[in-house]
């Protein structure tokens, strides 16, 4: 967002894997007061209009019409708000403007209540109004105004139901409507949202502009009458309903920014189906469901710890890793981001990496500051550190905490969100790794306090949550990064002290969060194309007042078009919804990116602006090299990205997660669970085939430890203190559950995943029925390759391996190409689950492995690749040679039915 911060943070990608498992029911949740979206000021940014106690006016789109009420000298005072909607009481306005305004997030415009009269002067413009008197059936009055001469927006003046006003004219670009019976409550709104339309409509073009008038016109603005949400039994999605009451033929929004993601294939569900309208919104289409209530589903990100191995060698970049560690709380610190956050999560994250002077200081800053970082308002006078200061929102009387903040103009103030958010992923990030979870426990009513900003300033919009408390939403990325982060902080707390009403909150709050921050990647596209950001923009979260946050690439400072992958820091957490839900959206992002700076991993690249953070420092790189990472980049591309930027160290404590990150390619698995327990070392030995863990317990424990399995290595055994004990693998998870205490020494044994069995024509476990003489034509596999000519499938050859193993394997097979080759040789893999036929068309892609498919063998000789002669006699078909490579174990209770 192009505002500078000296001392900024991580955030760590935190799960949520029971350690008190506790079963969740749904709830009712009663919306909070929102006044995070509406505010201590009253201009705020609607789907379509930014509306004021004085005025409204399109927006992002230009040019803007301006509408301003009477001669704008009313004042406002807060009546009612929620998440949802806003009244505001208007005081000593001129004639002419409203004594009531009602804003809304479910509708695209507001309402305003008039007295006998109503007056509107529109500026931006010359306008003409036109007036549409009820059609027959029809019991509502409406006036459209719009632009004469220019493109503009169109407005919609739509009347109370069985109002007729007495009278009304448009003069001087001024709308006056009188009626001496009063006038009352009149909506208005965009029947075409934020869309310009020119001028000189052709007639078909206006019918339709009027038929959606008319629609709109008999729609009331839907009031938010009841709100549930409940996890799924298998905690991995959140089921929400929403209840509303309206008049009209429909009466259920859905968030823009829901349905928007959808579109772009986000994994959410809504029952019945969406209905996008023509009225488009600064997040995308007005939509809609078929009648009073709407439920849908929405995913939760993978919720998991990253817990690192520590690899043989690599001596040099476990150096590099501890060189980065830094930032860690001291003396200087005033905020609880520093005291409780900052270098030390980045640094733990990796802690089997970490040398054990670092360890020390990592646990001698804890021990000092953490405590003091969770210490809560009011202070004694003269207390030394007083981290959270305390207000409270005036129209409410609901008070929050807050301990950093940005400060813009008037009243704006910015980041209390990332502010908020850092201490409690620390927070959680400290247990994680100390296994003390009582020191979370006693901290617990101060987690929530912290919170409370999150729950006041949550809106229907999905925005999340606000970028300071002056109305404006979460804007950039690391502030809504930080926001995501901080809250899966608090499911996982909230599942590891069995809280399961707070932990069904928490878990709800994510779900909702995770729409709009995976969205962001798909927005710049979109955006670039309705006009509301320019050609070289890049969207970087929402804005109320302007739609969209951006960054300009490659004029800009590249730490704008970076922040949008983390909190400040890099961290798993706030990475894992784009790979999970994103699909190549991360991929397109760093593409851009990279366009727009090529030299983006050189760090002593200098450019002709001013950059926040010392051009490529290790702060700006470091993040696209970690995404660069999981979307699986060469680990020498990678090495070289690293090499290239480290010597600038501007901020480089949020570096060590992104060497162990790229270390851990070496090593079989990732740990993903284990509380409560503290890590205390985790190493892989590739020449024992052994990863020796060892982990402190407080107190004796059913204790659950889960890794996700990462290369071909299979496991074969685990032993927990020097005995054998049950495991499973479900899919790439190794899972054991134990009751244990004190000191745990944990070995998984691994056996080597096994080579390739390639069987070429010449080897024993080749043969034919039928005669197959040798091929003159070059481009075979080693000696030679086989042919037969069709005639019906009476003759075949088979490739038979012995499977060493059983698993997920993939076939390959190789031939030699001609013209006269068959179109479509007719293999068949028999495998565990039957038997299928892959046709192969040989005059093309010869003399190279041709994947046939991924299949599951059992361990032996059931397994076989068969080539028939079933071709047109014409035809040839070429038997030289097939590989077996194996994939992955099979997951535990997959049951085949037939053939793949």
């Amino acid at each position: 967002m192009g505002i500078s911060r000296q001392r900024r943070c991580t955030a760590i990608r935190i799960s949520a894997v029971a350690v008190l498992m506790a079963s969740l029911s749904g709830s009712a949740e009663t919306f909070p007061d929102g006044f995070g979206r509406f505010g201590r000021i009253n201009e705020d940014g609607l789907l379509t209009l930014l509306v004021t106690p004085t005025h409204f006016e399109t927006f992002p789109t230009e040019p803007d019409l301006r509408g301003t009420f009477g001669l704008g000298t009313g004042t406002a005072s807060v009546v009612s708000l929620d998440a949802t909607q806003k009244t505001l009481a208007i005081s000593g306005g001129s004639p002419g403007e409203p004594s009531q305004i009602r804003y809304t997030l479910l509708y695209p415009g507001f309402s305003a209540t008039f007295g006998t009269q109503m007056e509107i002067r529109f500026t931006g413009s010359t306008f003409i109004a036109q007036r549409e008197p009820a059609q027959t059936g029809r019991t509502r009055h409406w006036i459209l105004v719009r632009a004469q001469s220019a493109s503009c927006n169109p407005i919609l003046i739509a009347f109370r139901s069985g109002f007729n006003p007495a009278s009304w004219s448009m003069t001087a670009n001024t709308l006056t409507v009188q009626d001496p019976g009063g006038i009352g409550e009149v909506r208005i709104l965009t029947p075409r949202g934020i869309a310009s339309l020119p001028a000189n409509l052709p007639a078909s073009a206006l019918s339709a502009l009027i038929d959606d008038c008319e629609t709109w016109a008999a729609r009331e603005i839907p009031v938010l009458t009841s709100f549930t949400s409940a996890i799924t039994s298998g905690r991995e999605a959140v089921r929400f309903t929403e209840q509303f009451t309206a008049s009209g033929p429909f009466v259920a929004p859905v968030s823009p920014v829901l349905a928007f993601a959808m579109s772009h294939g986000y994994p959410a569900s809504v029952e019945g189906g969406i209905t996008n309208t023509n009225c488009l919104t600064a997040q995308g289409p007005f939509a809609h469901v078929s009648g009073t209530s709407a439920s849908y589903e929405l995913p939760l990100p993978p919720i998991e710890e990253r817990g690192y191995l520590r690899p043989p060698g690599q001596a040099a970049r476990q150096v590099l890793l501890n060189d980065l560690v830094g930032h860690l709380a001291g003396p200087w610190v005033t905020n609880a981001v520093d005291m409780a956050y900052a270098g030390m999560t980045n640094a733990a994250v990796a802690w089997p990496l970490l040398t054990p002077a670092n360890q020390a200081a990592i646990t001698n800053a804890w021990n000092t500051y953490l405590s003091t970082g969770f210490t809560m308002p009011p202070y004694a006078p003269g207390t030394p550190k007083q981290p959270w200061n305390e207000e409270t929102e005036p129209f409410t009387g609901e008070s929050y905490i807050w301990t950093y903040h940005i400060t813009g103009v008037g009243p704006h103030r910015y980041d209390i969100d990332w502010g908020n958010a850092l201490p409690l992923l620390g927070l959680q990030a400290y247990a994680t790794r100390s296994g003390d979870w009582p020191f979370v426990s006693t901290r617990w009513n101060a987690v929530q306090r912290i919170y409370r900003y999150f729950d006041l300033g949550h809106d229907w919009c999905w925005m999340t949550v606000v970028n300071g408390d002056h109305g404006w939403s979460t804007g950039t990325g690391d502030p809504y990064a930080a926001t995501l982060a901080g809250t899966i902080a608090c499911v996982k707390m909230a599942r590891a002290l069995g809280q399961s009403a707070l932990e069904e909150k928490f878990a709800a709050h994510v779900a909702r969060i995770c729409v709009g921050y995976v969205a962001r990647l798909w927005y710049t596209d979109w955006a670039r194309a309705q006009g509301l950001i320019g050609s070289q923009s890049l969207v970087l979260g929402f804005m109320e007042n302007e739609a969209f946050t951006r960054a300009v690439l490659g004029t800009q400072d590249p730490w704008g078009a970076s922040n949008i992958l983390s909190a400040d820091g890099v961290i798993h957490t706030t990475y894992a919804p784009f790979i999970e839900f994103g699909g190549n959206a991360l991929q397109q992002y760093e593409d851009r990116y990279a366009a727009a700076y090529p030299a983006w991993y050189d760090g002593s690249q200098v450019y002709p602006f001013t950059t926040t953070y010392n051009g490529n420092s290790v702060y700006v790189a470091f993040p696209h090299i970690f995404g660069r990472t999981l979307l699986g980049e060469s680990t020498a591309t990678l090495w070289n990205y690293v090499d290239s930027c480290e010597s600038n160290r501007n901020n480089a404590w949020i570096g060590p997660p992104v060497i162990a990150e790229i270390l851990a390619r070496d090593t079989p698995m990732l740990l993903t669970q284990w509380q409560p327990a503290r890590l205390v070392d985790a190493v892989w030995s590739p020449t024992q085939g052994r990863a020796a863990l060892e982990f402190d317990l407080l107190q004796s424990t059913d204790w659950r430890l889960t890794a996700r399995l990462t290369s071909t290595e299979q496991p074969i055994d685990v032993l927990v203190n020097g005995s054998s004990v049950p495991f499973s693998i479900t899919g790439d998870s190794l899972s054991i559950q134990q009751t244990v205490n004190g000191s745990v020494q944990v070995e998984v044994v691994f056996s080597a995943a096994p080579p390739d069995l390639i069987i070429d024509n010449t080897d024993a476990e080749f043969s034919t029925a039928g005669s197959w003489p040798s091929s003159a034509n070059s481009g075979h596999y080693l000696t030679n390759s086989l042919y037969h000519f069709g005639d019906g499938g009476a003759s075949s050859a088979t490739w038979r391996p012995s499977i060493p193993r059983a698993g997920f394997y993939d076939v390959y097979a190789w031939w030699v190409a001609s013209s006269n080759r068959a179109t479509a040789a007719p293999y068949e893999v028999t495998h565990a689950g039957g038997t299928t036929s892959t046709p192969q068309n040989q005059t093309i892609n010869g003399s190279q492995w041709v994947l046939l498919g991924r299949f599951i063998f059992d361990a032996g000789t059931a397994g076989a690749v068969v080539l028939r002669s079933s071709v047109p006699g014409t035809q040839v078909v070429s038997a030289d040679a097939v590989r077996f490579t194996y994939a992955s174990p099979v997951p535990a209770g997959l049951v085949l039915l037939g053939a793949d």
